[in-house]
């Protein structure tokens, strides 16, 4: 092997095995921070945002940490593991760009009724807050999302 490409493929995983490390610690962080592992809050722990962020982390870090190994190792049954899961996670990225393309429509029904219903549950549940809060300032600074003070519920309108 090539060590020009040798340590060029290492580098790039590292750098994506501590991207990996930093997306755990904030999901660890996030379900610490929350109490989410207190005993009267176990049982809703699976729907719990921080738990995405644990799980894309610690996925990211091992499949980089299998990339790292197998190219300073020249480890070929790493490499060809590594290289599957990256084909198969780029195949299925374009394969759900296809069909969300495709049926974007009711997408958009989706995401509206989400939106409606997240209005109604929003004072209950602060990551439902906080999420919502989010989305309506990143809209807003976009000139998508046009709020009505005389009405209950708020209306998304497309400015273009």
């Amino acid at each position: 092997m090539d060590y020009f490409l040798k340590y060029f493929l290492f580098l790039c995983n590292l750098v994506f095995t501590v991207l990996g490390l930093v997306v755990l610690g904030l999901g660890i962080w996030g379900l610490a921070s929350k109490e989410s592992f207190a005993q009267e809050k176990i049982g809703a722990i699976g729907t719990d945002p921080m738990l995405i962020l644990l799980t894309l982390g610690f996925l990211l870090t091992l499949l980089c940490l299998t990339g790292c190994v197998g190219s300073l190792r020249e480890n070929c049954c790493l490499l060809k593991m590594f290289s599957v899961i990256v084909l198969v996670l780029i195949t299925f990225q374009v394969l759900f760009a296809i069909v969300a393309y495709t049926v974007q429509d009711q997408i958009e029904g989706y995401l509206r009724s989400g939106m409606l219903a997240a209005m109604a549950g929003y004072q209950d549940d602060l990551d439902l807050r906080f999420i919502t809060d989010e989305i309506q300032l990143d809209f807003s600074q976009k000139n998508l999302l046009t709020l009505h003070p005389s009405s209950d519920s708020a209306s998304i309108l497309q400015s273009h």
